[in-house]
């Protein structure tokens, strides 16, 4: 009887786990601002080939997916500095 209330209590602990790591890492992307709110914020980084880092200039962005490459919430990095700049809608 002690062994089912012991995988009772760490499949739940597991269960909470990753509830709270999936949660955070959503909190985290809508944390971002969205690509329009950046460049409200940035104007002078609209360029007429895409967006620009505000930190470095760079025009080299990455598209990066929160939790895999499949994942529709995007964040987009700067290759250059690293910098997170927006996120999707």
């Amino acid at each position: 009887m002690g062994y089912v209330v012991g995988f009772s209590l760490f499949f739940l602990a597991m269960i909470l786990l990753v509830a709270y790591l999936l949660i955070n890492a959503h909190l985290r992307w809508r944390a971002h601002p969205t690509m329009d709110q950046y460049l409200s914020e940035h104007p002078a980084c609209k360029t007429p080939n895409g967006v620009k880092c505000a930190k470095c200039g760079a025009g080299s962005i990455r598209n990066w997916g929160v939790r895999n490459a499949s994942d529709p919430r995007r964040l987009f990095i700067c290759n250059h500095c690293g910098e997170h700049l927006y996120r999707s809608a």
